[in-house]
């Protein structure tokens, strides 16, 4: 079984709000996984097998 590579970190993944490194924004836990980074044994698709989403904080 061959194992996925992470996404890049310019990359961005379906749960993600915006790119990383984003003013106003920060890491969170991904609500598909809850930051495990796995749905029943398999890649998380949300935010790719990562356990973390990029999303907008302070209202950004």
């Amino acid at each position: 079984m061959k194992t996925a590579e992470p996404p890049k970190q310019s990359e961005m993944n379906p749960a993600d709000q915006a790119p990383p490194g984003t003013a106003g924004t920060g890491d969170s836990l991904c609500p598909e996984c809850s930051g495990k980074g796995t749905v029943n044994g398999r890649r998380c698709e949300a935010c790719g097998g990562t356990g973390i989403v990029i999303e907008g904080v302070g209202g950004a």
